[in-house]
């Protein structure tokens, strides 16, 4: 008896439409951004890393805003598990961190 390979499940078949080089960039930015943020947190920095902690922290909250949209089916959302891990995890993960972001960029 020969073990058959068994195809994967239509929901972990994903591929990436956006080029090679454009999501390269965008980890780069989120990489700037994190390192920002961090150096924020440690008192380093001045009014840029300031200011870099409220871009994050606002982009974390359209993002956040934008999974309840998609959460409340006022948006179309993406076929396949999107929807579940944006209910339990991109949205709550998105509204805590931009919450700490802003918190963050406004006392210190």
């Amino acid at each position: 008896m020969t073990a058959t390979p068994t195809a994967r499940p239509a929901a972990f078949r994903f591929r990436s439409t956006a080029p090679l080089g454009t999501t390269a960039r965008r980890r780069a930015a989120a990489a700037r951004g994190a390192a920002a943020v961090l150096a924020h947190g440690c008192g380093r920095g001045g009014r840029l890393t300031r200011l870099v902690t409220g871009a994050v922290a606002a982009v974390l909250a359209v993002r956040g805003l934008a999974g309840l949209g998609w959460a409340a089916r006022l948006l179309e959302s993406p076929p396949g598990p999107f929807h579940t891990l944006n209910l339990l995890l991109y949205t709550p993960a998105c509204l805590g961190f931009g919450w700490a972001a802003a918190r963050l960029a406004r006392t210190r």
